[in-house]
């Protein structure tokens, strides 16, 4: 499992702290994540999707 921090992820929208990336695959299946990981966030969201791109590419949408 692969965890990385990209400066390209916007903060938490609650609590301000980046989140973290996870990738996973699976012989054929492939997971990617992001999310809050900060423990005094009290919504703590996250992301998952078939790609590591798809994840962040809605992390990264905020309502306007």
């Amino acid at each position: 499992m692969e965890k990385s921090r990209e400066q390209k992820l916007l903060p938490c929208p609650f609590c301000g702290k980046m989140p973290t990336i996870e990738t996973k695959e699976d012989g054929k299946d492939f997971h990617g994540f992001v999310g809050c990981v900060n423990p005094w966030c009290k919504i703590t969201p996250h992301e998952y999707f078939e790609t590591k791109e798809e994840a962040l590419e809605a992390w990264n949408k905020r309502a306007k």
